[in-house]
């Protein structure tokens, strides 16, 4: 046979934390990420001249900017999305000693460290680029799904700022938590702190709003900072029109909390009983009637957007037991 193919099975993806972006942390401890797909990649546009020379075909390119950027799609678990809630957040808080209580919330004087995202092709790849190092990276959005059956989700978009070929992982031993995903069969979800029946799928996007065009001259095509902008949280509720009250909400303005949770057994926090909430603070629905699509069942799909009022916005818990992230 040929030489042989990487598989996606065998890739690893590991996480460090920097202070500084795009440098090497020192001692560089890794954390391991379990996904669905990671579509994090290194790009750079070749860039043409519009010169006319005499003759049809074009000068020669040269190299354009670089553009670190992608998503990782993953399922809400016990464990492993801590880390990466802490960057979309920018604040945690940990209470217990063991299980314990890690609560997430937005830094409102944004969050100065990145990651170092590291994807390890496995010794099929020999030499430079069995490994790739994403430099500089930044939570750009988290969209998480929470459906009616099976695995919620969350999709991580990501940002960043170069892009290496690697022989070797900075970390052959990084921290790795386990995975553990929650499914639906014990969602819970409440609106101003009751609970919310009849839901098919709720959507909630949270962003950090980053800048993406910090190019400067003589950069080296790279990006030399990304700045955070507003903290963001829109989504979409869908439910069984079974009464027009979420629609008068919308018409009438009416502020509004939603709180998803996801359990394993008791969900105090020790093993088997870990727990996760997100919980979108405040909320206001956009008017939308419900469509008429055939002789079935109807739903009503209403958009929402998120403020900040005081303090809330939005945050997250997860209860387990991690001592820390």
């Amino acid at each position: 046979m040929g030489n042989k193919q990487a598989r996606g099975y065998r890739t690893k993806v590991v996480a460090y934390e920097q202070d500084t972006l795009s440098q090497i942390p020192d001692p560089a401890d890794g954390h391991r990420l379990f996904f669905r797909t990671f579509g994090v990649r290194g790009q750079q546009d070749l860039e043409e001249s519009e010169t006319l020379r005499g003759v049809r075909g074009r000068a020669e390119p040269d190299l354009g900017n670089k553009n670190v950027a992608g998503p990782m799609v993953g399922e809400v678990d016990a464990a492993n999305i801590g880390l990466l809630l802490k960057h979309l957040f920018g604040e945690v808080s940990t209470t217990g000693a063991g299980p314990y209580e890690h609560e997430f919330t937005v830094n409102q004087e944004g969050f100065e460290k990145s990651l170092l995202l590291e994807k390890d092709h496995g010794s099929v790849i020999s030499g430079s680029g069995r490994v790739e190092r994403y430099l500089g990276c930044r939570v750009s959005t988290a969209e998480f799904n929470l459906p009616r059956n099976g695995y919620p989700t969350i999709n991580w978009d990501f940002l960043g700022a170069a892009h290496t070929l690697n022989e070797t992982p900075l970390d052959t031993d990084p921290t790795d938590t386990g995975f553990t995903p929650f499914t639906a069969f014990r969602a819970g979800l409440q609106m101003n702190d009751q609970p919310l029946a009849n839901i098919t799928e709720l959507r909630a996007t949270l962003s950090n709003d980053l800048d993406d065009d910090q190019y400067v001259v003589g950069g080296e095509g790279e990006r030399v900072d990304i700045p955070e902008g507003w903290f963001l949280v829109s989504g979409q509720i869908t439910a069984r029109f079974t009464s027009a009250d979420l629609l008068q909400k919308a018409i009438d303005g009416d502020t509004v909390r939603i709180v998803a949770s996801l359990s394993r057994g008791d969900g105090s926090g020790s093993a088997g009983n870990e727990f996760f909430e997100l919980d979108l603070e405040k909320l206001r629905f956009q008017r939308n009637s419900p469509e008429i699509d055939g002789p079935r069942g109807v739903q009503i799909t209403l958009d929402f957007q998120g403020f900040q009022d005081g303090s809330a916005l939005a945050k997250a818990v997860l209860k387990n037991q991690v001592e820390s992230y």
